[in-house]
């Protein structure tokens, strides 16, 4: 009884090894199909390069067939940098173009203002003119979204009433402006402010009486009326 025990043993054994065996097999059986798949979808992808270097105009002159698969990554991050910068480059470009006006140091001849409808002095003092009014306004927008200082609070003058006639933007807190350096000494008659404060003076430096009415944050007058019309000569913005 004891030695038929014994013999029993081994085929016991026996299929737990081929169960283990089996069970290997079948492992490398899926490893492999998983492998012929992904070579399947890397044969597919490996056209891209080809699809975006055409789009972009940049086509190789031959096209390499033995990169690995990091080389051919590689490849495909540059053709979609190169499209990227033909596409978004001009389009920038085009739209800084459109609004921004010629600079010019000071406006004291009539000559400026005989060609522009409205003006605006950048941050370094220099003035940039506009033929409309509109693209003085998108001009000023872009400056105030690049962050230009702490705060960017324009104060704008008409030479007309209700914000007509050629305009004036001038900005720049905590000192006096001078309207003279820029050709629009006496002659605003109305204004339009923004975030900050202002005074407005009849004479420069902030000399002589000060505007009486409303200069707070965002006030604004369609016509400053008698005694103020085309009188003002320097703006204090704070």
């Amino acid at each position: 009884m004891t030695n038929s025990g014994i013999l029993a043993d081994p085929p016991t054994n026996r299929e737990s090894n081929d169960d283990y065996f089996r069970t290997l097999l079948g492992l490398f059986s899926v490893v492999h199909r998983l492998g012929r798949l992904g070579n399947l979808l890397w044969r597919k992808v490996s056209y891209l390069p080809d699809i975006i270097f055409t789009a972009a105009g940049t086509m190789p002159a031959a096209r390499a067939e033995g990169h690995d698969m990091n080389t051919r990554c590689l490849i495909i991050v540059a053709a979609l940098a190169a499209a990227t910068a033909s596409v978004a480059g001009p389009m920038a470009d085009a739209s800084a173009a459109v609004i921004k006006g010629p600079e010019v140091a000071t406006a004291s001849s009539s000559a400026v203002w005989d060609t522009n409808r409205a003006c605006l002095v950048v941050p370094n003092g220099m003035m940039q003119c506009f033929t409309t009014l509109a693209k003085m306004r998108a001009r000023s927008a872009q400056l105030a979204s690049s962050g230009v200082g702490t705060s960017y609070c324009p104060v704008t003058l008409f030479a007309g009433v209700n914000y007509t006639g050629q305009a004036l933007e001038v900005t720049g807190q905590g000192y006096w402006i001078n309207l003279s350096d820029y050709g629009f000494d006496n002659v605003a008659v109305s204004f339009a402010g923004t975030g900050c404060g202002f005074h407005l003076a009849q004479g420069t430096y902030g000399a002589g009486y000060w505007y009486p009415g409303n200069t707070g944050p965002w006030s604004s007058s369609p016509d400053m009326g008698p005694g103020w019309d085309d009188v003002v000569s320097s703006v204090y913005i704070y």
